[in-house]
């Protein structure tokens, strides 16, 4: 699943993107001069192209997938690397408990998290 995954993630990304595994099945697009808006709609691009992809079992019984995704932006969500992922990962954990399957943009609520982080990095 994860390579069928890294492919799909691939064929939808831009040369100057920056994809990446991040962690067990997580995935990362770094989207260089991107808007934040426009991020969020090639996150939701990626969602529907792994949803729509022909995933198959061992067994060879197809399945589908559900993808959930947090978007930050820099600088408008966090100035520093970890702040831009503690913000992301608050609005992946927001997309979830919406009902997965979807794209949240980070939300002043995640703010906090990142400003304790940015903070800390300066330090």
């Amino acid at each position: 699943m994860l390579k069928v995954a890294g492919r799909v993630i691939h064929a939808n990304t831009r040369a100057a993107d920056v994809p990446a595994r991040f962690g067990g099945e997580e995935f990362t697009v770094l989207l260089p001069e991107t808007a934040r808006q426009e991020a969020a709609r090639v996150a939701d691009r990626l969602r529907q192209s792994l949803a729509e992809a022909g995933f198959a079992a061992p067994d060879g019984m197809p399945f589908s997938v559900t993808v959930s995704v947090g978007v930050t932006a820099f600088p408008q969500d966090a100035k520093t690397p970890e702040g831009l992922l503690a913000r992301a990962d608050a609005a992946l954990y927001r997309a979830k408990a919406e009902g997965r399957n979807r794209v949240c943009l980070a939300s002043p609520e995640d703010r906090l998290a990142a400003h304790a982080l940015d903070k800390l990095a300066s330090a």
